[in-house]
């Protein structure tokens, strides 16, 4: 693309992609690279869940306020390095565990930005939704469930929102004066891909909570493919509207003959 909008690219715009064969494209994706989504999983729990869970332990309000701020100011670089690890597996351009760490060391300071943005919006539709669900005037069952609506729209937003970034990161998606990538852009483009494809969206949105429910019961499960299948989940689902607006070539048939020559050592 030579500018930051989906909605404007050297390729010829597609038709809308279906759900079920994006979603049969990222467990392919995870399958084959089944190693090294376990270790970008294993890495981001044990990063961003082990510190503020013995921060908590201590009961201790300023430890508590410190494990709060964890999550977003290490968690949101270390899970741009996952979407950056997930962005090579989609477009086959040589993965490595090595991405996640220079990701996160070069785009820190954006990705930080980002995700307090995420925890900081997703806080405050919870706290108004939960506040007037349990109020008993008039209307408050309808406003409880309209900021219900509005967090779950929310959600649909957050899955493109890394993804986009990682795109603009990587040049898929240009600005025209050439500067650095902006966290503005990669809001309003996921903004403009929800309202194209809501319903898209929201089967790979609800197939993510599905996942990040059973994971967290098994508790193995969410620290071993975790945040590998989900970021390859969200890469997958932005990759496929980025196709639909024609700013990346189909990718190869789930369905073809293989592409792969055989084994390389590189």
């Amino acid at each position: 693309m030579r500018n930051t909008s989906v909605s404007s690219s050297p390729l010829e715009p597609r038709t809308p992609p279906r759900a079920g064969r994006e979603l049969r494209r990222a467990l392919v994706d995870t399958w084959d690279h089944l190693g090294l989504a376990c270790g970008v999983s294993l890495t981001f729990f044990t990063i961003t869940t082990l510190p503020p869970a013995s921060a908590l332990a201590t009961r201790h309000a300023g430890w508590a306020a410190a494990a709060a701020l964890w999550i977003p100011l290490v968690g949101g670089p270390l899970w741009l390095g996952a979407c950056h690890v997930a962005h090579r597996i989609c477009s086959r351009d040589e993965p490595h565990y090595g991405a996640l760490w220079t990701a996160a060391a070069r785009h820190g300071g954006q990705a930080a930005a980002l995700a307090l943005v995420q925890v900081a919006v997703s806080v405050i539709l919870v706290a108004d939704a939960l506040f007037f669900a349990t109020r008993e005037f008039a209307g408050s069952v309808v406003l409880a469930a309209m900021f219900g609506y509005a967090l779950f729209f929310w959600g649909m937003n957050c899955i493109y929102h890394w993804p986009l970034l990682v795109a603009a990161q990587t040049g898929v998606i240009a600005r025209p004066d050439g500067g650095p990538p902006r966290l503005r852009s990669a809001m309003r483009n996921a903004f403009v891909i929800v309202l194209s494809a809501p319903g898209f969206t929201s089967v790979f949105l609800l197939t993510i909570m599905a996942v990040a429910v059973g994971f967290a019961a098994t508790g193995v499960g969410l620290a071993l493919l975790g945040a590998g299948l989900v970021s390859i989940l969200c890469t997958t689902a932005a990759r496929a509207q980025m196709v639909r607006f024609g700013a990346l070539p189909e990718p190869p048939d789930l369905d073809g003959a293989p592409t792969d020559v055989g084994w390389r050592v590189s």
